[in-house]
């Protein structure tokens, strides 16, 4: 039987084991966790982290009995668990993070979602106030996306939104933020960037878009509106919804030039003549 000296060291038993037992719960908690999102590394280090905190808890038990001084003792427990906590905490924090990535992040495209886009577009308003400089967003909707996923199915559908996501991120600077907003429709925010801007990078996304070809599907086209903080609005709601509607605007312009386009052609293949 292990003879304790003092009944401090009863306390000091009771709350490493108190303790002990709270990490094990927190561990398996994580461990749940796992089956469903890849975080194989983090629970490692949680692990780690769970073994270092055992061993300071071991030292701690048996260190009467252990034929050691008892400086060195309290070194071997202390650093243990010092140790130990910061492993496991190192584990716990990386995965709280991680699990904040994916609440706010599309799966598909690893852009910011929708859920996020508010919050991240007040916050960069509010930088823009501060700082006295423009903030433009582009509101993108990908051209007949539709009839890809009814006739090529939703795979390739996918390998679309995937092409585009990273050609909008070869095109856009660091400063910029990519949001998915949802199905085929995307948002760019532009700090310290006004309509000019916006404009070149819109039509630099149309020019690399249609020099792509997925197979089996028609070049990618995409519809764009603009909108600029303070000009066309003073929230991030009002902001989202010009450039949601001079995308549209946009769009059916698009189209019109489209139909005018191949009527004209058809009616010169067929001996017609054009109309000014």
């Amino acid at each position: 039987m292990i003879a304790l000296s003092h009944l401090d060291n009863l306390d000091e038993v009771f709350l490493y084991l108190v303790f002990l037992l709270s990490s094990l719960i927190l561990f398996f908690s994580i461990r749940k966790l796992n089956y469903s999102y890849d975080m194989d590394n983090l629970l490692i280090v949680s692990l780690v982290g769970m073994g270092i905190i055992a061993i300071g808890s071991a030292i701690n038990l048996f260190s009467e009995i252990l034929p050691l001084p008892v400086i060195v003792l309290d070194t071997f427990k202390k650093g243990f668990l010092a140790g130990g906590i910061l492993f496991f905490s190192y584990g716990v924090y990386r995965i709280v993070q991680q699990l904040i990535d994916l609440t706010n992040t599309d799966p598909l495209t690893n852009f910011y979602n929708k859920r996020y886009l508010e919050k991240i577009l007040a916050l960069e308003i509010e930088r823009s106030i501060r700082s006295k400089l423009p903030l433009a967003v582009i509101f993108i909707d990908l051209d007949n996306f539709k009839s890809i996923n009814d006739n090529m199915g939703h795979a390739t559908g996918d390998s679309v939104l995937r092409i585009v996501s990273e050609t909008i991120q070869l095109n856009i600077r660091k400063i910029d933020i990519p949001v998915r907003y949802g199905g085929d429709e995307f948002v760019l925010i532009l700090p310290n960037t006004g309509y000019e801007g916006a404009t070149i990078l819109l039509k630099r996304l149309q020019r690399a878009l249609s020099e792509l070809t997925v197979q089996g599907c028609k070049k990618i086209g995409l519809s764009g509106g603009i909108a600029v903080f303070p000009d066309d609005g003073k929230t991030a709601e009002e902001i989202i919804g010009i450039a949601n509607k001079r995308m549209y605007q946009n769009k059916r312009t698009r189209k019109k030039r489209v139909i005018l386009y191949r009527t004209a052609i058809n009616k010169i293949n067929h001996g017609g003549e054009l109309n000014d």
